[in-house]
């Protein structure tokens, strides 16, 4: 089993990362225009046509600039909270979101995101602290975000012999974070 997290960009001019296992693909906020993100994920191996399911923070622009024009280009799901939903202007038409509570746990194939609210100018914001995926043995937690830290600060919580963890950062913002594997 393996898990690739892909740190899109961080920062106040957009944010993205990109949570890739066997069996899915999960974009989380798309703070880039969506000419943008298309570059970005290409950088990764990806594409947005690709993706699985996308989960949104927050309603702030640096995290949702490109997410209109991707819910009318791509057929994943959006994921966010209702309260987030609402706040947002998604221009011409509204596209179907699959709202949640903070402190829900959402599964997309063999992954599983918790969430839970944080402290933040916004209408309903969540954190994401972990994620844990399948294995033949039961779910495995593999990593984990402390609340005080943003999704760039992803570090290997726990992993089996059989996982495979890689963390890195988008060549255009940053350098690799690092790579952690234990086998």
């Amino acid at each position: 089993m393996s898990l690739k997290v892909s740190i899109l960009g961080s920062g106040s001019r957009g944010n993205a990362a990109l949570v890739v296992t066997a069996r899915s693909k999960v974009l989380i906020d798309a703070g880039f225009s969506y000419r943008s993100l298309c570059r970005r994920l290409a950088e990764v191996g990806e594409s947005p046509e690709s993706l699985d399911a996308v989960l949104v923070s927050h309603e702030h622009s640096d995290h949702i600039s490109g997410l209109p024009v991707l819910s009318r280009k791509v057929k994943a799901p959006i994921y966010m909270t209702g309260r987030t939903s609402a706040a947002i202007d998604w221009g011409e038409k509204k596209p179907h979101v699959e709202t949640f509570e903070a402190g829900a746990k959402l599964a997309f194939g063999d992954l599983e995101i918790e969430t839970f609210t944080i402290p933040h100018d916004a209408v309903d914001p969540v954190g994401l602290p972990s994620a844990r995926t399948a294995s033949r043995s039961g779910w495995r937690r593999i990593w984990a975000t402390s609340p005080s830290r943003s999704s760039a600060t992803c570090k290997a919580a726990t992993c089996s012999c059989s996982n495979r963890i890689t963390i890195s950062k988008c060549s255009r913002s940053a350098p690799t974070l690092g790579s952690s594997s234990s086998e």
